[in-house]
């Protein structure tokens, strides 16, 4: 397998309050939000320059209830918004070993699409929200080339709805659902996982999913 060769990306945190007009429920406003801390002409195509960036971000709730933004990039940020800490991620610390065991979160799009045979032998794919209760399922599916899971610690489902229009109107969705799941899990593959992490996982990245991250643990 390639060896990944691209530097750790920067990190980047800050209380929801710390950019006061945005409603972090609404995955269109969020996603605008958080690509106004970039220079608006990062390189490549309108709708690939959040990919080619690797521009992941997290809706996190804390205990106090105050939501934290943390948003993973490979491109440096312009604007910080008050109160944000930034941090290059330290090698040690994102090149995780083999056999290594880590807890991580993450935020996922749980969706299932499958193709089903209609009348006259058309196709169509049928898209579906995953169940609660089939999640742990569907997210080992999801990671079990990097990483296996051992046991989900936690996971809250939420639901958020765009309110002020879009990213070209019909383009961004009506509501995404978002599960945020902490797992204790092994590294099987340092190379994939590390890829994973780059890339994020699922779908609706562009909309608060996907994004990783890791600690490890004895």
């Amino acid at each position: 397998m390639t060896s990944i060769q691209s530097d750790a990306p920067t990190w980047v945190s800050f209380p929801a309050h710390a950019m006061p007009t945005v409603d972090w429920a609404d995955h269109g406003e969020a996603h605008r939000a958080v690509m106004r801390l970039f220079n608006p002409r990062l390189p490549g195509e309108s709708h690939q320059r959040r990919a080619a960036a690797g521009v992941l971000y997290r809706v996190d709730l804390q205990p106090d209830g105050e939501p934290l933004i943390l948003v993973q990039t490979r491109q440096p940020v312009e604007l910080l918004p008050p109160s944000a800490r930034a941090l290059t991620v330290p090698e040690a610390r994102w090149r995780i070993p083999d056999g290594q065991r880590i807890m991580f979160r993450v935020a996922v799009n749980p969706l299932s699409r499958r193709t089903v045979k209609s009348e006259g032998a058309k196709r169509r794919e049928v898209v579906q929200v995953v169940a609660a209760n089939d999640m742990d399922a569907w997210l080992t599916r999801k990671i079990e080339s990097s990483v296996k899971v051992e046991w989900v610690v936690n996971r809250v489902r939420s639901v958020t709805k765009r309110r002020r229009g879009g990213l070209g109107g019909r383009a961004t969705p009506p509501q995404v659902v978002v599960d945020t799941v902490d797992v204790v899990g092994v590294v099987c593959d340092s190379e994939a996982f590390t890829r994973l992490r780059l890339e994020g996982v699922g779908r609706a990245k562009a909309y608060g999913c996907g994004l990783l991250t890791a600690v490890p643990v004895a």
